[in-house]
C-alpha cells in the first residue's frame, strides 16, 4: 500500500440537509502518503486525488497538502474538520481535533468572505445557466453563515436547521431574488465583523502542534 487513507467526511448537500433526490453524493478526504516515496529520488507522491462518479464525488488531499491548506482556513478544507465522518481510521480522532490549531480569525474572514464573494459574482453572470447561479449564491450565503459560527465559537455544524434551512431551501427552489440575496449577505458580513471583536479563535495557527501531528503520521506510515 503506497497511500494510508486516514480520513473520508460527506459534505454538500447531503450534508447540509439540503439534499433533493437527485442530488450527488460529495465526499471529502486526506490520506498519507509513505514517508520514503517523499523522501527518496523518482518518487512523487500525488497531492490530490479526485475520482467523478455518476452518484458520488470524491476528492482527497495528501496530509501535507492538506494541512496547508487548513492553516489558510480554506473552506472546503475546514469543513473537513466538522462534517458527517463516513471512512474513519485510528487517525481520525486525532485529526478533527487539530481545527483550532489550524484556524486563526483573521484568515477564517478572509478565507471564508473571499469564497463567499466569488460566489456572489456568478449571481451577475446572466450568461450562466439559471442553475449554476442560483446553487454558486446558496454555497455563498451558506459559507457566511459557517463563518460566523467559526468565529463566535471556534466550531461549526454543517447541518442546517431552522431558519437558516428554510432560508437555503428557500435560495435552492429560486424564492428568494438576487437582491434579498445580496442583502442577506451583507447581514452577514456584518455578523461576521462583530464576531471578530471577541472570537475565541486564535490570531495565528499553531504550527507547533501541527507539525507535530504531521510527524507522527511520518513515523507511523514509512
Amino acid at each position: 500500500m503506497t497511500e494510508t487513507h486516514l480520513i473520508t467526511v460527506k459534505v454538500g448537500s447531503h450534508a447540509h440537509g439540503l439534499a433533493t433526490e437527485t442530488s450527488d453524493v460529495d465526499l471529502r478526504g486526506v490520506y498519507a502518503a509513505r514517508t520514503r516515496d517523499l523522501l527518496f529520488v523518482g518518487k512523487k507522491p500525488r497531492e490530490t486525488k479526485w475520482v467523478e462518479g455518476a452518484t458520488e464525488d470524491d476528492v482527497s488531499w495528501e496530509l501535507k497538502r492538506f494541512l496547508t491548506m487548513a492553516i489558510h482556513c480554506d473552506p472546503n478544507v475546514i469543513e473537513i474538520f466538522v462534517a458527517p465522518v463516513t471512512h474513519n481510521s485510528p487517525w481520525s480522532h486525532t485529526l478533527r481535533k487539530l481545527l483550532p490549531a489550524v484556524i486563526s480569525k483573521s484568515k477564517v474572514a478572509a478565507a471564508f468572505r473571499g469564497y463567499a464573494t466569488n460566489r456572489l459574482r456568478r449571481l451577475l453572470e446572466f450568461n450562466l445557466p439559471e442553475i449554476q447561479r442560483r446553487k454558486g449564491a446558496l454555497a455563498a450565503i451558506r459559507t457566511l453563515m459557517h463563518a460566523g459560527d467559526l468565529l463566535k465559537y471556534g466550531d461549526y455544524s454543517t447541518k442546517m436547521e431552522g431558519t437558516r434551512l428554510r432560508i437555503l431551501e428557500r435560495m435552492r427552489d429560486d424564492q428568494i431574488d438576487p437582491g434579498n440575496t445580496l442583502h442577506l449577505a451583507n447581514q452577514l458580513n456584518d455578523e461576521i465583523e462583530a464576531a471578530l471583536e471577541n472570537s475565541p479563535v486564535a490570531e495565528e495557527p499553531d504550527l507547533e502542534r501541527v507539525n507535530m501531528f504531521i510527524e507522527s503520521i511520518r513515523e507511523a506510515c514509512w
